[in-house]
C-alpha cells in the first residue's frame, strides 16, 4: 500500500502488502521479542495538539498517532499494533500502536509542548476519557507516567 510520506517521519518498514498485513506483523515481531506478552518497558511519546488544519476542528491530544473518537480501537485486545484510516492528515490510513500496548507501558514520558497543544494539555490535566483524548492514556498505564510541559498551569 501506498501512503504519502512527510519530511522527517520515521517509517519502519513495510511488513505486507496491506496494512492489516503490516499491522499483524509487527504485532507478531513484538510479541516474539516481549516472549509472548508484548509489552513497552520505556516509552516517549508527544502529545498531539493544536488544529488539524487552519480551518479544521481542534485536535484534542492524539498519540502514537491514535486518533481521537474510535471507540473500536479500545476493544481490539488481542492486537498490539492496529490499522487506523481515516485520519485527519495523510497518510488517512496508518498502522500504529494500539491503545492496549500503550496501556503497558512501565514508563512513560509524555511531552506536552507548544501553546498550539494547550488543549490537549488541559484534557490530559482533566483525566478526559482516552477514547476522547488518546493523551490521557498516561493515566491508565500499568507503570508511571512524566508529563512535560512548556506552558504554566494553574494548580
Amino acid at each position: 500500500y501506498a501512503g504519502k510520506r512527510r519530511a522527517g517521519q520515521l517509517f519502519l518498514p513495510v511488513h505486507g502488502d496491506t496494512p492489516q498485513e503490516t499491522a499483524k506483523s509487527y504485532s507478531e515481531v513484538i510479541s516474539a521479542l516481549c516472549d509472548g506478552t508484548p509489552r513497552i518497558d520505556i516509552g516517549c511519546f508527544s502529545a498531539g495538539g493544536g488544529k488539524y488544519s487552519d480551518a479544521g476542528p481542534d485536535d484534542p491530544g492524539h498519540i502514537a498517532g491514535v486518533p481521537h473518537g474510535q471507540a473500536h480501537l479500545y476493544a481490539q485486545m488481542a492486537s498490539p499494533y492496529v490499522v487506523v484510516s481515516d485520519m485527519p492528515k495523510p497518510p488517512d490510513v496508518r498502522v500504529t500502536m494500539s491503545p492496549v500496548l500503550i496501556k503497558t507501558t512501565a514508563t512513560m514520558f509524555l511531552f506536552c509542548l507548544g501553546e498550539n497543544k494547550r488543549n490537549a494539555l488541559e484534557n490530559i490535566i482533566r483525566e478526559q476519557s482516552p477514547i476522547e483524548c488518546p493523551s490521557a492514556l498516561i493515566h491508565k498505564i500499568e507503570g508511571e507516567g512524566f508529563l512535560f510541559t512548556d506552558m504554566k498551569v494553574e494548580n
